[in-house]
């Protein structure tokens, strides 16, 4: 697919994302807020007041008020090392249990409960050299976890900064995205690259930790000018380093139900498949991977009925051969930030 026809398709998604009322009538200041944040965390609140249009207290006012709230959180995560699909089924009343204990690893970077066979999906990221290791001597011993299916990654075909939640208009997300100076340009991850130097370890460390953090409290801790901060950072996010992320519930941007599907094609469809979904806005995370499943795909939707849709209409539904649906129920993981469950 040409990238002229993916940034029409783009555009036409920010006016329609399922049942979604549009952004010039009825969306909520902190909904429109959160979005902006999904496309530029960093973005100061002036910056954003004047991209939405909306007064600037209001926006600072609720933008902090969610922060603080802890309803988003900003941070940095790494692209690591390679990814793998984790599927378990857990014993009898032992879901949680079994939840806190793998999204308590700092290589598990999601986790989600779920309907279906499997009652936890998530991906964990860790280099081949120590695949086995982890697979058959730490991950079957997970307390409460009866069985563990692992699934290799091939290739990341849309990541968390990718997603659109349909919020805001098409020309409102292309001023912050120009207005980002810190944006990942894709998700790659890369083998035999060298370890950060103390200043970035610093730098990085204190980002992950808050995303949000001020120039000035960055460049005291590290120990260098704030000039050389914002190169620094600017320098580890282009390279692919570190990503910027602003996470929350879809829900609070009009997305309630999120659907995970795993699709089924043959192999003269995977590229034509990738394609369609690569291009697919209300898509937050799809990967091609190893296993039963050519394609596992996180999917945020607004009713079941939108869900029935995509499974019944999208382009991409023409060329599956068979397709395996679970619903999340909780999250316990999101972009390497832990929640309760």
């Amino acid at each position: 697919m040409s990238s002229s026809a993916q940034d029409s398709l783009a555009e036409a998604r920010h006016l329609r994302v399922g049942s979604q009322p549009s952004a010039t009538n009825d969306a909520s200041d902190g909904a429109r807020i959160l979005a902006a944040l999904q496309v530029h965390p960093r973005a100061s609140w002036p910056q954003i007041a004047d991209v939405l249009e909306m007064h600037e207290r209001t926006v600072a006012r609720r933008g902090q008020d969610m922060l603080d709230r802890g309803l988003v959180r900003v941070a940095a995560v790494s692209a690591g090392s390679p990814g793998t699909i984790i599927e378990a089924e857990t014993d009898r009343g032992a879901v949680r249990m079994a939840a806190k204990s793998l999204a308590a690893r700092l290589d598990v970077s999601w986790l989600h409960l779920t309907t279906g066979r499997s009652d936890l999906i998530g991906e964990i990221t860790i280099p081949d050299a120590d695949l086995a290791e982890v697979v058959i001597d730490e991950l079957q011993a997970i307390p409460g976890a009866r069985h563990v299916r692992t699934n290799p990654s091939l290739r990341y075909l849309r990541v968390a900064k990718d997603w659109d939640p349909g919020v805001l208009l098409f020309e409102e997300t292309r001023r912050l995205a120009e207005l980002n100076e810190f944006g990942t340009p894709a998700y790659e991850v890369r083998w035999n690259v060298p370890a950060l130097d103390a200043v970035d370890e610093k730098i990085s460390t204190e980002l992950a930790r808050f995303g949000r953090a001020t120039f000035v409290d960055l460049s005291r801790l590290a120990g260098v000018s704030e000039s050389t901060v914002r190169r620094r950072v600017a320098k580890l996010a282009a390279s692919g380093r570190i990503a910027l992320r602003a996470v929350f519930a879809p829900r609070l941007v009009g997305l309630p139900l999120t659907a995970i599907l795993r699709l089924s094609v043959r192999p003269r469809h995977l590229s034509e498949v990738a394609s369609l979904v690569s291009a697919e806005a209300r898509i937050r995370n799809a990967v091609i991977t190893t296993g039963r499943f050519d394609f596992l795909i996180q999917l945020d939707t607004a009713s079941r009925a939108d869900l029935q849709e995509v499974l019944s209409s999208h382009p991409m539904m023409k060329l599956v051969d068979h397709v395996e649906t679970s619903v999340v129920l909780k999250s316990a993981k999101r972009s390497r930030i832990q929640f309760d469950v």
